[in-house]
């Protein structure tokens, strides 16, 4: 029994670390472009609560990234909550930007806008919000209830569970793999059938909650009832490649156990997992890839091995054959949880950057699952500084109080990985950078509101939203332009002109890249209110630097 793998064995691992970096590779070339954060709704037309004169041509919808849109992404409804939209909701803009044509002569009425799209990280996201035509005698909005699609949350609560089962199936029996080929002792290899059932097993219930999570997932985002269009979207989008990698992967572990088929399963139902959620749109890339990368493949190990080690203890392994197995598993174990601690850490760091940003429904779930992983590591410690030794010194109750254990630390891992499925489909505070908004006075009887998005360096949008005393917007304005400075490089009154979203409506906008030097910018809104009457303002935007 030693704690040095031999040569052999090492080249082993080397081979398989090779395998794996050859078959990523495609994966990091083809990566999904940067995108700044989650996918958040950052501006509308007509304005949330607004109040619009006459009937709008058209809803537009204005999101921090860029998104996908699914079958009726847009529905414009009226207060009886029937459709006041003509269908088709389009990217004629920017892949950042949504519309859809409204029926023409809307009579006076308060409207809601109910939307679902696709985020770059490939969740459903969705929302609503209301606005005014006219002056209406019924302010009254549609009723939530009439909103809500009340088996959403069933929907959303089957692909959570769904989640749990893909992660604990396929890591599982990838771990199972490399358990019988890298890890059991040479002379022992002959007892790795004794896991071909689990491998099996496991890869199996994997393999059909991908396949179930797939229309579950088009129902997810496109709502009640199952379409050619919505199941094409969702094959289309990151989570679709990683659900077929997936499911090639686990068919591939269930080749014949003497093959290397089910290595090559291993790896890729391992990798898939990097193709899908939070890792696809943080920053930098390259590390949140490689460290989910790391990550899982640790997590694969770690649970894999914990299963196949009570079953071989509950076999028929010898006592002195299980005490060198156990060992040689422990010290890898140690290994894995300082890949686990480093690529989690790095994780960690790209989505969240500040203590503040922990007191966040994230942030707490993060928190459960470190909590979790510390629970489960005192377990392993426990098993290898005190049962491990009792093993070797042939103690006739420790094998006992050894399978007890190691049932605790899987079932730790488990919940860990439940935790897991709750945090991916949890919308993470990335850091630093997000809408600047500010309401500036212009006057005794004027305010204007504005919203820098992303508030990244490079391509930013600028919404301006001009109020008076009532609260109403206000109309026929001579000019409305923006000043942009930045004191520290000596940049200033770069001017650009704020263009109206529609006649009437109050709201202006301007998108460019001026912004492009991290730092504060002073950003003045200047009003020409007549020939003769300038009214301006002033806001500084702390502008976030781009991480590589």
């Amino acid at each position: 029994m030693g704690t040095v793998m031999s040569s052999a064995r090492a080249r082993s691992w080397l081979l398989l670390l090779a395998l794996i970096s050859a078959l990523l590779a495609p994966a990091f070339l083809v990566a999904p472009p940067h995108a700044a954060a989650h996918a958040s709704l950052v501006g509308t037309t007509p304005s949330d609560g607004s109040q619009v004169d006459g009937s709008p041509g058209a809803v537009n919808l204005r999101f921090s990234e860029p998104i996908t849109l699914v079958e009726d992404s847009i529905r414009v409804l009226d207060r009886d909550a029937e459709r006041v939209d003509t269908g088709g909701s389009r990217q004629d803009a920017s892949p950042e930007q949504a519309s859809v044509a409204l029926l023409p002569g809307l009579p006076d009425g308060v409207y809601t806008v109910a939307w679902r799209v696709i985020s770059g990280d490939s969740h459903p996201i969705r929302g609503s919000f209301t606005f005014t035509v006219g002056d209406p005698a019924d302010a009254s909005a549609v009723p939530e209830a009439d909103l809500s699609d009340e088996a959403s949350s069933v929907w959303d609560g089957l692909a959570l569970v769904l989640r749990w089962i893909i992660y604990a199936g396929a890591l599982a029996a990838a771990g199972l793999v490399v358990l019988g080929r890298f890890i059991l002792p040479r002379d022992q290899r002959h007892v790795s059938r004794q896991l071909l059932g689990a491998t099996r097993i496991t890869a199996i219930a994997g393999l059909l909650a991908i396949v179930v999570s797939i229309p579950v997932n088009a129902i997810t985002v496109a709502g009640p009832g199952l379409s050619g269009s919505a199941l094409a979207t969702v094959l289309g989008s990151s989570f679709g490649s990683s659900a077929l990698l997936g499911i090639l992967g686990l068919a591939l572990m269930l080749a014949p156990a003497r093959g290397l088929l089910p290595i090559l399963g291993a790896v890729l139902a391992t990798a898939a997992f990097v193709l899908a959620g939070h890792s696809v749109t943080a920053q930098p890339q390259s590390l949140v890839l490689a460290s989910d990368l790391v990550h899982v493949g640790a997590a694969a190990v770690w649970l894999g091995g914990l299963l196949g080690l009570l079953i071989l203890l509950r076999g028929s392994m010898p006592a002195e054959a299980a005490a060198r197995t156990v060992a040689r598993f422990s010290t890898i174990a140690a290994i894995l949880v300082t890949l686990l601690a480093l690529s989690g850490t790095a994780m960690a760091w790209a989505e969240i950057r500040d203590w503040s940003s922990l007191d966040t429904r994230y942030g707490w779930i993060l928190l459960a699952k470190i909590a979790g992983v510390v629970l489960v590591i005192a377990v392993a410690a426990y098993n290898r500084w005190r049962l491990v030794p009792r093993i070797q010194q042939r103690s006739s109750a420790a094998p006992r109080q050894l399978a007890r254990a190691l049932r605790i630390e899987a079932i730790g891992l488990l919940i860990v990985l439940a935790l897991t499925a709750v945090l991916v489909a949890t919308s993470p505070p990335r850091p630093g950078a997000g809408p600047h908004t500010a309401t500036l006075e212009l006057s005794d009887t004027l305010e204007a509101t504005i919203t820098v998005t992303p508030a990244v360096a490079g391509s930013n949008s600028i919404e301006l939203l001009i109020r008076d005393e009532q609260g109403e917007p206000v109309t026929g304005l001579d000019a409305v332009t923006l000043r942009l400075s930045h004191p520290a490089s000596g940049i200033e009154n770069i001017e650009r002109p704020a263009i109206e979203h529609s006649p009437g409506s109050g709201e202006y906008h301007y998108s460019g890249t001026d912004l492009a030097i991290p730092g504060d910018w002073d950003i003045e809104i200047r009003v020409l209110v007549s020939d003769f009457e300038l009214l301006t303002a002033t806001t500084t935007a702390r502008i976030h630097g781009r991480t590589p």
